[in-house]
């Protein structure tokens, strides 16, 4: 992995796993997943099991659903109060909750441009599996006329070294919302992304009156296994 702090291997998600009675399969950070899913796949059902084998992120057309449906619900409660909104922005890195949420406003009619902060440090692969995802769920929606090049928007400036690698201006941000709003970011998704979000508003790109929608994806216990990277607070 990423990052070298001992708390990363015991505490945060690694720790609800355990707590939720997960039985977990390590492989090394930088190894194929895809072969150990499918060796555990395949034992369950010599178990007389049925496995569902569930990609990192759940980021398949059918969990972009999720995030249409979130695009659903963003337009509908913006209507409700008379809000236009000008731009969404979200973290983006297995390309899910993206795809789907590109997919969803899409099938809305594309009025509101959403914008991925890149946190895997895959400025090629990133847009990739966005516009993947995008397109599968958009079938699934039945929207025609396909994924227009200009829907899939990926910002790769705010991921640092590598994915999970923190960043002072991450640090920043996730410090900057605890203390301004009683709202607590991670440290490897919403974290990059608000650090994003704050830059593109501080150099101009999003103007002054604009309104804003940020997505918070959660992973909030990931905190607890990055207090190294807050050391100096």
């Amino acid at each position: 992995h990423f990052w070298d702090d001992p708390d990363y291997d015991e505490t945060g998600n690694i720790f609800l796993d355990r707590l939720l009675g997960a039985r977990l399969n390590p492989v090394p950070g930088e190894a194929d997943r895809k072969p150990g899913m499918a060796t555990v796949a395949e034992a369950v059902r010599l178990r007389g099991g049925k496995p569902y084998v569930m990609p990192a992120g759940g980021s398949t057309p059918v969990g972009g659903l999720g995030y249409a449906g979130c695009a659903f619900e963003i337009a509908a409660q913006a209507e409700a109060l008379g809000i236009t909104v000008d731009h969404i922005v979200l973290a983006s890195g297995s390309g899910g909750t993206q795809g789907g949420l590109v997919a969803g406003l899409l099938a809305l009619g594309g009025g509101i441009p959403a914008l991925g902060i890149d946190i895997d440090a895959d400025p090629e692969g990133v847009p990739l599996r966005v516009r993947t995802i995008a397109e599968g769920t958009a079938d699934m929606l039945g929207v025609t006329g396909g994924v227009p090049e200009a829907a899939v928007a990926v910002n790769s400036d705010y991921a640092g070294e590598a994915y999970g690698a923190p960043t002072e201006a991450m640090v920043e941000a996730v410090t900057l919302l605890a203390r301004l709003e009683g709202l607590l970011l991670d440290p490897v998704y919403s974290g990059k992304a608000m650090a994003g979000l704050i830059d593109l508003v501080r150099r101009g790109i999003f103007k002054s009156g604009e309104t804003l929608v940020f997505i918070h994806t959660g992973g909030i216990p990931a905190l607890f296994a990055y207090r190294g990277a807050f050391e100096n607070l």
